[in-house]
């Protein structure tokens, strides 16, 4: 040992070495940065998701848009910049771990990265229901209007589906609709699950009478017309809204009728009253039914005359030339 010299008992520096430990450094650095992402994530999705069902309220719509600016600020950062949405990425493909799985194709739907709906879609069409439900979110966040949604739709519609999923995807469909280059493939959607509405849940219901008010076609008027008596409120104002958008003239007896003391809901009464303001062109005749069947008499007989004198000028022969 007294023959040893200090330097041979020395490290050779090897700069090889060292950047492998630096690289392996901030590998676990990245690694635990991102878990705390994900963490983060999670509980602003849960927030995000909680404030965005009770929208309407001034207070509620602002912590929505607060808590989207966050996530997107979130799933677009990283060091260095976009890294975790690249991670996010990689995540919504690894199956190892469900619940990261999960976060990541909600996540993505904040992500402003390119092409990113296939890669949600795919988590819509996995096994898991927990899966699922977390990528339709995404989707629905996302608002592709290349979405298909053909799998959303049968989620909506698939009576052995859990109840909140099926909520979920109603939503997310009606949210898709406004911006969907597959529109006229979201109606029909409607149209069946107002059809067959038998233990619908009303949520799922008053869903598809918002989307039939959005795509503004009288001729499904009939339909929204016998939920001005549902028993769940929501569901009547909804139809006397959606009857208003549709420009449905045939609806305004029916619309009156939610202005009878009947009606208890102050909120149905004002969506009739809003609805039968939009029928009339814009004239308000309040909460006084008789008023509005005199409005209303008054515009289909001066409609009748119009319609005569046309009809009778199209009959008169025309003059010799």
């Amino acid at each position: 040992c007294a023959g040893t010299s200090n330097q041979t008992l020395r490290r050779q520096y090897d700069p090889d070495l060292e950047d492998l430990e630096i690289a392996k450094r901030d590998a676990i650095k990245r690694h635990e940065d991102f878990n705390l992402t994900l963490l983060q994530l999670d509980t602003s999705l849960d927030s995000y998701v909680l404030h965005l069902s009770r929208r309407g309220v001034a207070s509620q719509d602002t912590k929505v848009q607060q808590l989207d600016r966050l996530i997107r600020q979130k799933v677009n950062g990283g060091f260095p910049p976009g890294s975790n949405s690249e991670q996010l990425i990689a995540a919504a493909s690894d199956s190892e771990d469900p619940r990261r799985q999960g976060i990541a194709l909600a996540a993505l739907g904040f992500s402003s990265a390119e092409n990113i709906m296939p890669i949600i879609l795919q988590g819509a069409q996995l096994d898991d229901p927990f899966l699922v439900d977390r990528a339709v979110l995404g989707l629905a966040i996302l608002k592709d209007p290349r979405t298909p949604p053909g799998l959303i739709a049968a989620i909506a519609e698939d009576a052995d589906y859990h109840e909140y999923g099926r909520v979920q995807a109603a939503w997310a469909l009606y949210v898709l609709q406004e911006s969907s280059l597959h529109a006229d493939q979201i109606t029909p959607v409607w149209v069946r699950i107002l059809e067959n509405d038998d233990n619908q849940h009303p949520a799922i219901v008053s869903t598809a009478i918002r989307g039939m008010g959005y795509a503004r076609d009288a001729a499904n008027a009939e339909l929204v017309m016998k939920y001005l008596s549902h028993p769940v409120a929501r569901v009547r104002f909804n139809a006397t809204i959606a009857l208003g958008r549709m420009n449905a003239q045939q609806a305004y007896e029916a619309l009156i009728g939610r202005l009878e003391p009947a009606e208890t809901v102050q909120n149905v009464r004002l969506g009739a009253r809003k609805a039968l303001q939009a029928l009339a062109g814009g004239v308000d005749r309040g909460y006084d039914p008789a008023q509005w069947r005199i409005e209303f008499e008054r515009r289909n007989q001066k409609a009748q005359q119009k319609a005569k004198l046309k009809s009778s000028q199209k009959a008169q022969p025309e003059p010799d030339k």
